[in-house]
């Protein structure tokens, strides 16, 4: 068997378990090709699962039921032709679950990749319901990037936008944007929560309700060119709360955290540093003037996959890098005063 690549595009066609079979959610495609031929190690393949279209997917995916390594693994992608812009698209691929049981992806699967997706709970019930949640029965590595991530703020329960539950786990958090968390008097009421494990989080733009980031005693994060925030009104909150080991490299926050460089400490959530911080329409890119733009550090020379150059709209990040999931345009050294992702027609980013 040699790798696979089948398509999630709202249409249903081919054989399960075979190159260039489509699905109509992304549910449909773990079931099928899980059902069809789920031994990646035996049959020397990487499974691609394409994501594309204008599609609403509305079905919660839980990601089980493959035998995969370190070199055969699922990678679920959107291409960059077809993906978002940084800001939500309601003309590209989306999943959007109301209510999920656990989350809207339940990623189980060692070595799992995921690329590109927005992905939102659009309503949420009196239960637990995360929007990724991240465990493995065995040592492995995960990663999530370039993606977005859009939460429920009314929600009333613990509603991580990234929740990483496993000690087996080390997870690659690279250019992805988390926003829309609750205003919950909780600690899981967060961007993203390492509660055990490690996480690399690197360019992120991660905007918690309670708490924007959490990392729980016993774990791990390491990051770089990140902001982190909390949005919360209750008081008490904190961008940044570790009980466990937080390495932190030119990050930045919306209070005065001492677990971030002098400097980039109380940057707040607002229209100087963002496009557009109103609820529902949300466009966390740089404008000119950013206190984000030209203060990062360079990380490109570091291990796959944490070499990246691009940021989330596929934009190369250029010296010196900005801090979050966006990179500005420049020329001759100057900031352009109206980007490629800021010019909006209709209100779609193009």
């Amino acid at each position: 068997m040699a790798d696979r690549t089948v398509f999630v595009d709202g249409t249903t066609s081919g054989t399960p378990g075979t190159n260039g079979a489509h699905y109509a959610t992304l549910s449909a495609a773990i079931t099928g090709e899980s059902g069809a031929a789920p031994d990646l190690v035996s049959g020397a393949a990487i499974l691609t699962i394409e994501c594309s279209g204008n599609v609403s997917d509305t079905t919660s995916v839980d990601v089980v039921g493959f035998t995969v390594d370190a070199t055969h693994y699922i990678k679920i992608v959107t291409p960059v032709a077809s993906r978002h812009a940084g800001v939500w698209s309601t003309s590209k691929y989306r999943l959007e679950v109301a209510n999920p049981a656990v989350a809207v992806v339940h990623l189980r699967t060692e070595f799992t990749r995921v690329e590109g997706l927005q992905v939102r709970k659009s309503a949420s019930n009196a239960n637990d319901q995360m929007i990724f949640h991240v465990e493995a029965s065995s040592a492995c590595t995960m990663q999530i990037t370039d993606c977005l991530i859009r939460n429920v703020p009314t929600d009333a329960f613990r509603a991580p936008n990234i929740w990483v539950v496993s000690a087996n786990v080390t997870a690659y958090l690279i250019n992805n944007i988390c926003y829309g968390s609750p205003d919950v008097v909780t600690p899981y009421a967060s961007g993203i929560m390492v509660e055990a494990g490690t996480a690399y989080v690197y360019s992120c733009t991660v905007i918690g309700g309670w708490d924007g980031l959490v990392v729980s005693g016993g774990a791990t994060v390491n990051a770089k060119n990140s902001y982190f925030a909390e949005n919360s009104t209750d008081g008490g909150a904190n961008s940044i709360s570790a009980t466990g080991t937080f390495n932190q490299t030119t990050c930045a926050a919306n209070d005065a955290s001492g677990l971030v460089n002098v400097g980039l400490q109380s940057i707040a959530i607002n229209t100087t540093n963002f496009t557009n911080v109103t609820p529902g329409s949300e466009d966390w890119h740089l404008p000119l003037g950013s206190a984000l733009i030209d203060v990062g550090t360079d990380t490109s020379g570091e291990g796959a996959p944490l070499n990246f150059t691009r940021d989330i709209d596929d934009q190369a990040r250029t010296v010196p890098w900005d801090i979050g999931a966006d990179s500005r345009e420049s020329v001759g050294g100057g900031d352009l005063s109206v980007s490629l992702q800021e010019a909006q027609i209709g209100g779609s980013v193009f």
